[in-house]
């Protein structure tokens, strides 16, 4: 584990066990473990986990982040857990964000009080109110709605499809209790 401040580059594995903690972590082209900082920066890097209060990613990868401030650039994540999230021209799995703002970019779920999405794609997005532009959804679920929305499930379609899937599936039991009953 390196102490203090911590400007790791070149061919730093994974399976290193590389940690890094320091009030900044500058990464450049290396991949680690686990980073636990005030401030990360990182380029063209891979990392499993950070744990910080601001993290800035150009063109890197890392599985889980939970931080105060997250900026992603040209970048993914599989998990971001934060209260600030900016996103630029990348991907991520699942966002938790009081504030999440994504442009240019993908996102599988997206979880926060206040989400703006400019050509932005979601496969789901639960906020209280969704403003931007041109945002794509397949399921949009949000109180207050401030943006040109393409969805393939909006709130109607949602409570619809509950109702014809309960009805179905009760069609379902009902018929297949009416044959158990009649072989017996």
């Amino acid at each position: 584990m390196a102490e203090g401040k911590s400007r790791p580059t070149g061919d730093t594995h994974e399976d290193d066990g590389s940690e890094y903690t320091a009030e900044v972590v500058n990464l450049s082209q290396t991949s680690v473990a686990q980073v636990q900082a005030e401030m990360v920066r990182m380029s063209q890097s891979l990392a499993d986990q950070i744990m910080a209060t601001e993290v800035s990613v150009h063109q890197g990868i890392i599985s889980r982040i939970e931080a105060e401030s997250v900026n992603l650039s040209m970048a993914g994540s599989i998990l971001v857990e934060t209260a600030s999230f900016v996103q630029s021209e990348g991907g991520v799995g699942l966002v938790r964000s009081q504030e999440a703002m994504l442009k240019s970019s993908t996102a599988g779920i997206v979880l926060a009080d206040h989400a703006t999405l400019q050509d932005a794609r979601a496969g789901l997005v639960i906020s209280r109110e969704v403003q931007g532009e041109s945002v794509r959804a397949v399921v949009l679920l949000a109180r207050q709605v401030n943006a040109p929305v393409e969805t393939l499930l909006d709130m109607r379609r949602v409570l619809l499809a509950g109702l014809a899937g309960g009805i179905g599936m009760g069609i379902t039991f009902l018929f297949g209790n009416f044959l158990s009953r009649r072989r017996r």
